[in-house]
């Protein structure tokens, strides 16, 4: 490929070369240069044909006389032609050269070394694009030298490199560069070099300056007394100074006697730093926390590769954004990227753990997640070994060594299966097997002790170099695991086609079988004892004992169809509405398979293009003139009718049913079980006394079985449904304890109780009907009829009160009561549509032997209008005399978008009185209402408060407003300056006791300037006493209270400067906050102010202080994890 860049390198220059040495005095002879390929005036007119645009193109053809029509290819073509030429061969996907511009072109040879040379001169711009990268070189400068012997090209005078590629642009500018060719090696003298993310924003590109820059082999660069800074200043705000740096390749670099300087202050000296760009295959991470000590933790990668992280770390010289779009390849010990895409991400790994701690000990593991491996789908497995030793505090510190253990590390140990072993462990394997059309799932954790994820799962994949300068390895550690449970289950649908319809579905809905563990702490030594102390750190101080056994738990369901029956007879053909007979001309038209398609066929559209045909004398409107003669539509002589009319009614479809009988009967059965053993865990101390005797087994089962007959005539117009349910379940505890230290007499007794509390015995019926008699006619379709009854048939019932052991259950058979027949109950509909809007009257009856009650409901639509009315007549207890229920009227009017007017006023039908009525306004953000209510009035009494007085009636009683809204505003003439408020108000004001009043704030407002500014305000204030601007109003003003200016007293609470405005104000502070961002070329320096009024406590009485609190922020953009807090509040002064 380096061969094949300087071959096409070589050729176009020569080119250019060989037009500029001819035309020259003092020139090589003619015969000194080698003929070129492409030099006949054949193939340089085709080129320029080739290269001509549309404008020359038509020039040229007009001057020889060919015709000008056609497009660019049309011209090229007769062109082609004309001269008896071939188009050039379109030039295949590679590298790519090209002299932008050049003044002079020189070529020469040298006769005692052999080597030839091109010469640019003259304000040169040369491209070389890397066809199978996208990788473009430029080359500006005064001169350019190129050794074709070799390879070698060097420029001076004002020289500028540019590269720029997917992964980023590199700028190098300087007094005179070389570069290699072959290997792309350079050299730059007084050099500046600029690296660019690829990002909009500049000041993310990095400068780098020095005496001398060298490119090496393979794209790394080499700096000598360098300097690297993403300042723009004259004077960096920011600067790296070394005497050596090494930008080794993506994000990856080396500093040797650096100097980190901010300004011209020095915060950092390095005599030498490595950091690794690309991930290291066993991705290291080096850290420290106060309890584990110091910590390498390395994760291998076997299988895939580790999830890239949204987190940035030291990112100062980061010059390259990576991400999972590439794959990458194993280079000594780093995992770097190639050019290759991926075709998918990598879905499955397997991971190698290994950690050690300078405190706690040391960690082995092994994770592994496949979404599929062979049978097994979703296939998780972990196992991880822990040696650890037991950490003592001793004076805010943790240390291995203690009194307690001689000033040795207590190693701990555990048990396996019984057998002591010198580690601790957790055991983990989590997936799924199909078995046919089963599938098995099985879940088997296993973990020594509690505390083990807690000491070795915290865990990270990833290097921060900044904390693990500042010591700060904080974050969120798993918490202690309170339990687990080991589980095997198996599901699934058993298909039997042989028994369908009669079975058509067997469905194991589980067969499992599971153990529950839970932590037990062992019975602690006496205290204060140094055996005490080392039991006090032991993670084994809990062990993990079982609770509970599932042995058996299964459930199983069965469905299928006994009795499936249809019947239908013929269909008649449907006419098209209108139709006369099959010769006339309405039945003429296209006809389809289906004969009710006629009854919504469109006639065929009209082309636009089409012209208008007067339409036949006496011919009627079509349905879109909405029954207006055609003539008068097409501007006939007779006059235009502008008379009201309504549209037509929707026509009536004719709607195919199936006037014959269908049903069917149906079954399923749900049968299930479960068998369990309880441990007595409250009587555990040592793993020692863990066996296999239960407290008890507890046998449970459960029985849901139903049968369902349906028949319905004509597609539902009347259908009917029956169901029989029958539901049983019950429970035994047996192998009790028999030691009444564990299991007392009161305690068995309890229980026997409870299981005979579980256990009943139930059939219950269900019949519903319903009917849809004028569904046939569309404009009444929605009138229905139907009734619903539900009881039990046989019911058992626990008699509270027997003795223990021998209970007893009251049995009741089919019975006419209230016990028996939960709902029966009878409804009729009357609906009609007219033009599309449902109107009905519901009439819902409750009938004997439920407590007899009739509902009426009234619902009406018009366009931008709706009503509803409710009530009730009801007999509130057997033998009572009927009662009405309230009436309740809800009207609206208005569209849906708004404004809407709602009223919904209530009727005390008993008392012949109302009882409320409120009405509201809803428009957009905005809506306000009006209630009033049956009160009495309420009159104030200094010293005793609101007192009633008068009798009730119907009074306004509360007014209540709402408004929400944002708006936006541009400042700029570009609209990035931008200006935005929002503002939530809700207001409640009491018209009975007029202090019940709230207006409530809520207020936000922004200022953005792009890159320089951005400040936000937002806050809460409310005024529980906003009658006081208009005391008039509530006749207030006879108690002495005078009118409040609302304008001052919102300034008032703003007034945080002012103590005594802020305690005059009716409106009260409930919180302000203010941010204000100002971003620098380098910083990013945001102001923070909280406040609102604090309850204090400390003193009696109790009172109420404005808190404030300041923060300033600070955050430097080249490391964006260094940051400066100052905070002022209550407590003082102090920084992070």
């Amino acid at each position: 490929m380096s061969r094949l860049r300087t071959a096409c390198f070589f050729m176009l220059l020569a080119a250019f070369a060989a037009r500029s040495v001819r035309a020259q005095e003092g020139a090589a002879p003619p015969e000194a240069i080698p003929p070129e390929p492409w030099s006949g005036a054949e193939a340089s007119r085709a080129l320029d044909i080739a290269g001509a645009g549309y404008y020359e193109l038509v020039a040229w053809v007009r001057e020889l006389g060919l015709p000008e029509t056609g497009g660019v290819d049309q011209l090229r073509s007769r062109l082609y032609s004309h001269y008896g030429i071939q188009a050039p061969a379109s030039p295949e996907q590679g590298d790519s050269i090209r002299i932008e511009a050049a003044d002079r072109t020189e070529y020469f040879k040298l006769e005692a070394p052999g080597e030839e040379y091109v010469r640019l001169s003259g304000g040169v711009v040369l491209t070389y694009t890397e066809g199978e990268s996208g990788t473009t070189h430029r080359i500006r400068a005064d001169e350019i030298l190129y050794n074709r012997t070799t390879n070698l090209l060097s420029a001076r005078g004002s020289v500028e490199y540019e590269k720029s590629g997917p992964g980023g642009t590199e700028t190098f500018y300087g007094d005179s560069i070389a570069v290699d060719l072959d290997s792309w090696e350079g050299r730059f003298l007084s050099g500046r070099s600029v690296r660019s993310t690829g990002e909009d924003a500049q000041e993310g590109d990095l400068v780098f300056a020095a005496d001398e820059i060298r490119k090496l082999k393979g794209g790394a660069l080499s700096l000598r007394d360098g300097l690297i800074t993403s300042s723009r200043a004259e004077d960096p705000y920011w600067s790296v100074r070394a005497s050596r740096i090494w930008l080794l390749s993506e994000n990856e670099w080396a500093v040797a006697n650096a100097v980190l300087s901010v300004g011209h202050v020095p915060v950092l000296y390095l005599p030498f730093f490595y950091y690794p760009g690309q991930e290291i295959v066993f991705h290291p991470a080096i850290g420290y926390r106060a309890r584990e000590g110091r910590f390498l933790q390395t994760t291998t990668y076997l299988v895939g590769e580790k999830t890239e992280s949204p987190k940035e770390d030291l990112n100062l010289f980061k010059t390259t954004r990576t991400g999972p779009g590439y794959e990458k390849e194993l280079r000594g010990v780093f995992l770097r990227e190639t050019n290759r895409r991926r075709t998918e991400l990598p879905r499955d790994n397997l991971k190698l753990l290994a950690d050690i701690y300078s405190n706690l000990g040391a960690f082995l593991g092994m994770d592994g997640s496949f979404q599929s491996l062979g049978s097994f789908r979703d296939l998780k497995v972990s196992a991880g070994l822990g040696f650890s030793r037991s950490l003592f505090s001793s004076g805010g510190y943790y240390t291995p060594f203690d009194p307690a253990g001689d000033f040795r590390s207590v190693w701990n140990t555990s048990s396996l299966w019984g057998l002591p072993v010198p580690f601790r462990y957790s055991l983990s394997l989590d997936t799924k097997l199909s078995l046919g059309p089963l599938t098995a799932s099985v879940a088997l954790p296993l973990i020594s002790d509690p505390f083990f994820d807690q000491d070795f799962r915290n865990r990270s994949e990833d290097m921060n170099w900044l904390k693990l300068m500042s010591q700060d390895s904080s974050g969120t550690a798993p918490g202690e695991t309170s339990s687990y449970t080991q589980r095997l289950t198996l599901s699934g649908s058993i298909p039997l086609p042989g028994l369908a319809p009669w079975v058509s579905a067997v469905t194991l809905d589980r067969m499992a079988t599971s153990l529950y563990w839970k932590p037990i702490l062992r019975t602690a030594p006496a205290a204060p004892s140094p055996e005490y102390t080392l039991f006090s750190v032991d993670p084994l101080r809990k062990f993990f004992a079982p609770e509970l056994f599932t042995i058996a738990d299964l459930a199983l369901t069965l469905r299928g169809e006994l009795l499936s029956f249809s019947r239908s007879s013929s269909r008649p053909e449907a006419a098209l509405p209108g139709a006369t007979g099959s010769g006339s001309g309405a039945g003429t038209g296209p006809k389809t398979g289906d004969g009710a398609s006629g009854a919504t066929e469109l006639p065929e559209p009209d082309p636009p293009w089409a012209e208008e045909s007067p339409a036949p004398v006496g011919s009627e409107g079509t349905a879109g003139s909405g029954g207006l003669a055609g003539g008068a539509l097409r501007g006939s002589a007779e006059p235009e009718d502008w008379s009201f009319r309504p549209p037509p009614a929707s026509p009536d479809p004719v709607t195919l049913r199936e006037p014959g009988l269908s049903g069917g009967l149906s079954y399923s059965i749900s049968p299930s079980a479960q068998f369990e053993r309880r441990y007595p865990t409250a009587f555990w101390r040592e793993p020692e006394d863990v066996e296999n005797r239960g407290l008890y087994d507890l046998s449970s089962y459960r029985l849901a079985a139903t049968l369902d007959a349906r028949a319905a005539w004509a597609s539902d117009l009347v259908s009917s449904n029956l169901t029989l349910a029958w539901n049983s379940q019950a429970q035994i505890r047996s192998a009790v304890d028999p030691d009444p230290a564990r299991v007392s007499v009161a305690q068995r007794e309890a229980w026997e109780v409870q299981d005979a509390r579980y256990r009943y015995e139930r059939v219950t019926g269900t019949l519903r009907l319903s009917a849809f008699p004028l569904r046939d006619v569309w404009i009444l379709a929605p009138t229905s009829l139907s009734y619903n009854l539900t009881g039990y048939l046989y019911n058992t019932v626990y008699r509270e009160g027997s003795a223990p052991g021998t209970p007893v259950y009251d049995v009741f058979g089919p019975d006419w009561s209230t016990d028996s027949i939960k709902t029966h109950s009878l409804a009729a509909t009357l609906g009609i549509r007219p033009y599309g809007y449902e109107q009905s009257l519901t009439l819902t009856t409750s009938l004997p032997p439920r407590l007899e009650s009739y509902g009426l409901d009234l619902k009406l639509a018009l366009p931008y209008a709706a009503f509803q009315g409710t009530t009730k007549y009801y007999r509130p207890a057997l033998n009572a005399a009927f009662l009405w229920d309230i009436l309740t009227l809800r009207a609206t009017l208005g569209p849906d978008t708004g404004p809407t007017l709602t009223n919904q006023f209530v009727w005390n039908i008993e008392k012949g009185q109302p009882s409320s009525n409120t009405a509201a306004l809803v428009w957009g953000g905005f809506r306000a209402a009006l209630t009033a209510r049956r009160s009495q009035a309420y009159e104030l009494f200094l010293g005793s408060g609101w007192q009633p007085v008068g009798a009730e009636e119907l009074r306004l009683s509360e007014a209540t407003a709402s408004y929400k809204a944002e708006a936006g505003l541009g400042l700029s003439r570009d609209g990035s300056v931008r200006f935005k408020g929002s503002l939530d108000a809700q207001f409640s004001q009491s018209l009975l006791k007029a202090t019940e009043s709230v207006l409530a704030l809520t207020y936000g407002l922004t200022l953005s300037v792009p890159g320089i500014l951005d400040v936000e305000v937002a806050g809460t204030s409310q005024n529980s006493s906003v009658w006081r601007y208009a005391p008039e109003w509530f006749g207030m003003s006879a108690l002495g209270f005078e009118p409040v200016n609302p304008f001052k007293d919102l300034w008032d609470s703003i007034s945080i400067w002012d103590p005594a405005a802020l305690r005059r104000a009716l409106f009260k502070l409930k919180g302000l906050s203010v941010k204000a961002t100002h971003y620098m070329e380098d910083w990013d320096l945001v102001f923070e102010y909280k406040g609102g009024p604090e309850l204090i406590t400390t003193s009696t009485p109790y009172v109420y202080e404005f808190v404030s609190s300041f923060s300033l922020f600070l955050t430097w953009k080249a490391v964006s994890q260094i940051t400066t807090t100052v905070v002022k509040d209550k407590e003082g002064f102090r920084t992070k």
